[in-house]
């Protein structure tokens, strides 16, 4: 009878913020790890009806068919740790946009406009009061902790969790990562935007956020989990990025 994968160690996290650089980092180190997006059961089954209901792909994507597999075995392990990571939400959510495009749009720069702007900024914050937090029964929004800070700790009788920003060097994310499992990793950055099929249109779009519609900006900075983990001089480094003038 095959072994069973003991979750001790889960990527868990919102999706585009460079987890599979650690992911990997990890499995280099010989440690068996899952790398999903969703955990608290509802968000598995609206995810997976989602998928099926799409036009856009034919096959369930791993992560999801691996969510599942984390769930059940969450039952049956005891305490289990989990890595998170952190991104600035402005070209997170872009980023989450495209990661999620048909190829078959590769000449459509309109629709990918148009699924940009549909697309919602608060994902991160959904994800995080529907998702994290149901999850780990830990509420990070109203926990104490210093937002200049690059990782954060938090622990109950479930997990032991471990955010961490994804704009660390990866030597700082080598030893945030290996302090965490009391082993060495070395995370190495992988899975760039340039390398892909839509490098074009996201280095556009990118350049010109006008394009997302005015209230984009605004919404990105107005989220919790932006203005919980990073501090004012982080924020004020993102607006003056984009060229922002509200409330950061």
């Amino acid at each position: 009878m095959a072994k069973d994968l003991n979750p001790n160690i889960i990527v868990f996290t919102m999706g585009k913020v460079a987890s599979t650089a650690v992911a990997q980092s990890l499995r280099a180190a010989d440690f068996q790890i899952y790398d999903v997006h969703a955990l608290a059961p509802r968000r598995i089954m609206v995810r997976l009806e989602k998928e099926f209901a799409s036009t856009d792909r034919q096959t369930i994507p791993i992560h999801l068919i691996n969510s599942i597999k984390v769930h059940n075995d969450l039952a049956r392990y005891g305490k289990s740790r989990i890595i998170s990571l952190i991104r600035e939400p402005v070209m997170r959510n872009i980023s989450a946009v495209f990661q999620n495009l048909p190829e078959r749009l590769a000449d459509n720069f309109d629709e990918i406009v148009a699924r940009l702007q549909r697309y919602q900024p608060t994902i991160p914050d959904f994800w995080f009061e529907n998702d994290f937090i149901p999850t780990t029964g830990i509420d990070v929004f109203n926990a104490t902790v210093n937002p200049a800070a690059d990782h954060f700790r938090f622990s109950n009788d479930s997990f032991e969790v471990l955010i961490m920003k994804m704009d660390a060097s990866d030597n700082r994310k080598s030893e945030i990562v290996s302090e965490f499992v009391n082993k060495e990793v070395a995370v190495i950055r992988q899975n760039e935007a340039h390398e892909k099929w839509y490098s074009d249109a996201y280095r556009q779009i990118g350049a010109s956020l006008d394009l997302m519609g005015s209230d984009y900006l605004e919404k990105c900075f107005a989220l919790k989990y932006f203005r919980t983990f990073f501090s004012e001089e982080e924020r004020t480094a993102v607006a003056r990025k984009f060229n922002y003038q509200g409330a950061i």
